[in-house]
């Protein structure tokens, strides 16, 4: 068991065991990111192809990183809710008929 990597989770529910039996390199490099913004970057690079040519996870492995991602998720801040649906949003010019 990656010591560090426990400590970071706070929890043993948590812990990746069948990821870390068939991918130590993976729960080494999210021992690295955990603290760090590039742990979301990270997850998502292990769960979409971007190259095209990987098989995928077996289900308890992709079962662990969703965990991980929620756990993650549950300890960062929340993010501010907007009551305008529309704030954010970008105003582009307006077209006439005929143009």
């Amino acid at each position: 068991m990656n010591s560090k990597f426990a400590q970071q989770l706070g929890s043993e529910e948590t812990y990746p065991h069948l990821l870390e039996k068939n991918y130590p390199h993976i729960v080494e490099k999210m021992a690295l990111h955990w603290e760090a913004a590039t742990f979301e970057d990270y997850l998502a690079s292990l769960l979409f192809d971007q190259r095209g040519h990987r098989a995928g996870f077996p289900p308890g492995i992709l079962q662990e990183i969703f965990s991980l991602q929620n756990h993650y998720r549950s300890r960062q801040a929340p993010r501010p809710i907007s009551i305008d649906t529309w704030a954010d949003s970008v105003a582009l010019p307006r077209r006439h008929h005929g143009e």
